[in-house]
């Protein structure tokens, strides 16, 4: 057995290379009962997304990416960034029938218009990404098998994301900062951190382009 399956909360650092080692690990693994659900949750613009396509890319069977962001709640809302803006019971509803490979339509939200826009088509895979602020969180957490959490100094991921929101979400930099403030930071630490303890293997990234 592989060191990544051996050991829980096993720290690995730089995406690329963190990619490369767990796609190494699955392959020597390949003789379990697919399909594999890998959760990825992490900070805000923590690396999440690009890990994800990263490991995708190097998986040895068929695989799609599920982003807990297409399951924000429809509409205005005060705070985006705690567990009750997101459909999560939608999410592991869609997980169950992925786990006996059947096709589900996933909604696809427009930060933009802050709308859900329309619906896809997805699955079947052989594995399963779920990548998203509460990927490890409670209900999706019993749909996992396997863990990885994105861990990025506060630094590192805010100016990351002024620079992503004010270039793809057409955000000013004062109005990102005050977001991050009032709104990510709290919820980082009260809910989105804890899942680091449930992780079987933390990635450090502070060296990498989210």
């Amino acid at each position: 057995m592989c060191l990544v399956c051996s050991f829980f909360q096993v720290r690995i650092s730089g995406l690329e290379y963190s990619a490369k080692r767990l796609s190494e690990c699955f392959r020597v693994c390949d003789n379990k009962t697919l399909p594999l659900i890998i959760g990825i949750a992490g900070g805000s613009a923590s690396g999440k997304t690009t890990f994800a396509r990263n490991l995708a890319r190097q998986l040895p069977r068929s695989c799609g990416i599920i982003s807990v962001d297409d399951y924000t709640h429809d509409g205005k809302q005060d705070n985006y960034d705690l567990p009750a803006s997101f459909d999560l019971a939608l999410l592991t509803q869609h997980l169950a029938y992925l786990r006996n490979f059947s096709p589900v339509l996933v909604p696809h939200y427009d930060f933009l218009t802050g709308r859900n826009r329309d619906v896809v088509s997805f699955g079947p895979f052989d594995y399963i990404l779920v990548e998203g602020l509460y990927a490890l969180h409670k209900p999706v957490f019993d749909f996992l098998d396997f863990k990885v959490y994105i861990d990025a100094t506060e630094e590192f991921s805010r100016s990351r994301r002024v620079a992503r929101d004010v270039t793809e979400r057409g955000r000013t930099e004062e109005s990102v900062l005050h977001k991050w403030e009032r709104h990510v930071l709290p919820a980082y630490y009260e809910y989105v951190q804890p899942q680091q303890s449930f992780a079987h293997v933390i990635i450090e990234n502070n060296a990498y382009k989210a």
